[in-house]
């Protein structure tokens, strides 16, 4: 197991920011943090993975090339939130938010000849619908933002505000910072080296953070916004070419630290976050996002009896 450190930080950063890379890293830390293909010094890899792991991007990306193609034909609102955050490296599913669930939407699965995939508790909650593309690419096809998919409000700001970026539907910049926030705060509590590298290359084309901030207060998500940004800014300033954001620098952050292979987000913290938001939710007479929240005790005990047939 590789252990994360500061240096290997700062290294791996340096040889995908500024091409300057001598050094051999681990291929489990790289594979785990998404960053197999933008590491120049690929000696230290199994050549046959890296070739393997080539041609399933080259798959990924002509699936999501085809399904931007044929919603635009057949007039689907859409968006790939993830699809090119971390190219040429991608993850491990596609996920594809569109905003129908009638005969469009049934017709777009059987022309991609979509077979389900096993499904969870979890995913049927956050109305997630699984699916497998060609017996290998998994495809995940989402209604609203959020690990319950509680960002039903926030789903709606990200429709009215795409942007056509690389052939397919993307959220603009601003969105995409906040897209991180739900993703990484309210949903998989890590954040990967891989993360951090786009939120970098994302401040440098710049963002309009009064807008997001206003947006995430809206939402209630504005203390994972102000605790990401201070991580961020605290140890990453340096490769972030505007001052612009000198606000941030300084600001207190207390729950993000490093283990084994990448950041963890404090489960206590984000249980506090996830409270605020249903105060929000409340605040705000949002219902849809207050049941979807009142779902999560479900989900967690669910989780822990998985858990606990799984060790046995």
């Amino acid at each position: 197991m590789c252990l994360i450190n500061i240096e290997t930080v700062t290294k791996i950063l340096n040889c995908v920011l500024f091409e300057r890379c001598d050094e051999v890293f681990d291929q489990n830390f790289l594979k785990k943090n998404l960053l197999v293909e933008r590491v120049l010094c690929q000696n230290g890899l199994d050549q046959q993975y890296c070739h393997e792991n080539k041609q399933r991007v080259d798959e990924f990306e002509q699936l999501i090339q085809n399904v931007a193609n044929y919603c635009r034909e057949n007039d689907i609102l859409y968006y790939l939130p993830k699809a090119y955050h971390h190219y040429p490296d991608m993850g491990h599913d596609v996920d594809l938010f569109i905003d129908d669930k009638g005969e469009k939407l049934k017709d777009f699965i059987r022309h991609f000849q979509l077979v389900k995939d096993k499904t969870s508790f979890l995913n049927k909650v956050a109305g997630k619908r699984p699916y497998l593309f060609n017996n290998t690419i998994p495809v995940e096809i989402h209604r609203f933002a959020g690990h319950f998919g509680e960002f039903k409000q926030l789903t709606k700001s990200y429709y009215d505000n795409l942007v056509f970026e690389k052939g397919v539907n993307q959220l603009c910049n601003e969105h995409k910072l906040l897209n991180q926030i739900v993703q990484r705060f309210y949903g998989h509590f890590t954040i990967r080296l891989s993360d951090i590298i786009y939120t970098i290359k994302l401040l440098n084309k710049g963002v309009d953070l009064s807008a997001v901030e206003a947006e995430a207060s809206r939402y209630g998500i504005k203390k994972a916004l102000h605790e990401y940004l201070g991580f961020i800014f605290s140890n990453f300033g340096g490769y972030i070419k505007s001052n612009d954001y000198s606000d941030y620098e300084n600001k207190k952050f207390d729950y993000i630290y490093l283990s084994k292979d990448m950041f963890v987000i404090d489960k206590s913290f984000a249980l506090k976050l996830f409270v605020a938001k249903f105060l929000s939710d409340l605040t705000h007479f949002r219902i849809f996002s207050l049941t979807r929240l009142a779902t999560a005790p479900l989900v967690l005990i669910a989780m822990v009896i998985r858990r606990m047939f799984n060790k046995g």
